[in-house]
């Protein structure tokens, strides 16, 4: 399978003279001359295009000037523009803050188990450690020296140590089966071989990527002319537990291959649909870090994220909403997006103006009508498979609810260590009622100092 997501195309303001005729009544227009530069017109402009937009009722017009309101935010990029391309992502509805209850749900918890030696890295992309869960039963987390996999219990079915040649190896770092065997890279070349190797260790067999390229089918007409380059970008136990699910790849084009415990492979197909072939919703967005996709549990619907890789743009990425040609372009939109557990709602989420804001939510229905948002990131999913696990600035968890149009936040509980100090999530499985928290002196807030605590601090798996 080849995947090729292209990319975002940007249109930046006309340089040369020009008027708005889209200007509302009793409006003045801000002309530009042959000498503006992009900054400088946006600038003149965005207030007027702003005001137009938000008195203009023709469906056409103001669709085409919430794009221009969009272009000349992204140019100017100030705190102000934020809030008109804000607006125009609500379609000019009353921001909708979420209610979170008073009352705070104190969860004690039980330590497990401590990944000694792992610590977090906020500046990873994705930050390390790796958690993913593969099955019902079981989950692993990585690092690049080191795995260990989990039953549902909490209890440690396999840890087990990576050898490494001269680098850390690409970001998936290991991939675990239900039964303790597990694959890696080593990091000579580029990734481009897997490894794989016993529950306890012992190394079984090599399979080169380029061997696996060679058998994957031949793209379409349509597809990249670029070659899929043999580096295994990311694996991870498929659905049935018996086979990894390995994609090859740098950038967009992209071949996919089931891989035995024997070392033997199957290409697959361009019309494979990876996130029916792994644990329910455990994939997450697939595709290159500027152009992204994700599809809806029933596989009928898709949503993808494309921005710049420089420029103007840069911060600005456009989520393509299923049925909706314009789709949203929201300041800030990291790459936790996709659909409400079984449903056809989406959630989005927007990082703060710098590193030290909050995350904020974004929630729309099916159609991408704006429902609501609130001031916290994506955990997990609740225990009753129709809600979403957010976290807070203050490291609660939000219970969120969606029924019939109407986003809720029902309950919110924090969770602490039997000595009464906070407990960090940074990943969570509602419902085994497990996950891994951060334990340490100093790990609350935003500044420099809680950064480098939470560096320090030891991430423990817990039950509660």
């Amino acid at each position: 399978m080849r995947v090729f997501l292209p990319l975002l195309l940007l249109f930046a303001l006309p340089v040369s003279s020009q008027t708005n005729d889209a200007t509302a009544p009793g409006q003045t227009t801000n002309a530009t001359t042959e000498t503006d530069d992009p900054w400088t017109a946006a600038t003149k402009n965005l207030p007027s295009l702003y005001q137009s937009w938000k008195t203009e009722h023709d469906p056409a017009k103001r669709a085409d000037l919430a794009d221009k309101v969009v272009q000349a935010a992204m140019y100017v990029d100030d705190d102000n523009a934020h809030a008109m391309g804000d607006d125009v992502v609500r379609d000019g509805l009353p921001k909708n803050e979420l209610a979170v209850p008073a009352t705070v749900t104190t969860i004690k918890l039980t330590p497990l188990t401590t990944l000694w030696d792992a610590h977090t890295n906020e500046s990873d992309f994705p930050p390390t450690p790796v958690f993913r869960r593969i099955s019902a039963s079981r989950f692993e987390a990585w690092t690049p020296h080191e795995g260990w996999l989990f039953d549902a219990k909490g209890r440690t079915v396999a840890d087990v140590k990576v050898p490494r040649r001269d680098g850390s190896g690409r970001e998936w770092f290991g991939a675990f089966l239900p039964d303790g065997r597990w694959i890696t890279t080593d990091i000579w070349d580029n990734d481009k071989q897997l490894n794989a190797y016993t529950p306890k260790g012992d190394w079984k067999w090599e399979l080169p990527g380029d061997k696996i390229v060679a058998a994957l089918p031949k793209p379409a007409a349509s597809d990249s002319d670029e070659p899929i380059t043999p580096s295994i970008g990311w694996a991870r136990a498929d659905k049935t537990g018996k086979k990894w699910l390995v994609c090859l790849g740098t950038d967009y084009t992209r071949g996919l291959a089931l891989v035995s415990p024997d070392g033997k492979f199957q290409p697959l197909p361009e019309s494979a649909d990876v996130w029916q072939l792994v644990y329910p919703r455990s994939l997450g967005p697939r595709g290159f870090y500027i152009s992204m996709s994700i599809k809806s549990d029933d596989g009928k619907l898709a949503m993808d994220r494309e921005e710049s890789g420089h420029g103007v743009g840069v911060g600005w990425p456009s989520f393509g909403f299923p049925g909706n040609k314009a789709g949203k372009i929201i300041h800030g939109g990291n790459e936790q997006f996709g659909f409400w557990p079984g449903a056809h709602a989406i959630y989005i989420e927007a990082d703060g103006e710098d590193v030290t804001d909050p995350h904020e939510t974004w929630f729309f229905d099916a159609k991408g009508q704006y429902e609501g948002q609130v001031t916290a990131s994506y955990l997990a999913d609740t225990v009753n498979g129709r809600g979403l696990l957010l976290k807070d600035v203050q490291d609660r968890v939000l219970r969120v609810e969606h029924n019939e149009g109407l986003v809720t936040v029902p309950g919110i509980q924090a969770f602490i260590w039997p000595d009464g100090s906070v407990a960090m999530p940074v990943a969570v499985y509602d419902d085994l009622k497990l996950g891994f928290f951060l334990r340490g002196a100093g790990i609350q807030g935003s500044g420099d100092d809680s950064r480098r605590a939470r560096a320090k601090a030891d991430i423990v798996l817990a039950k509660w």
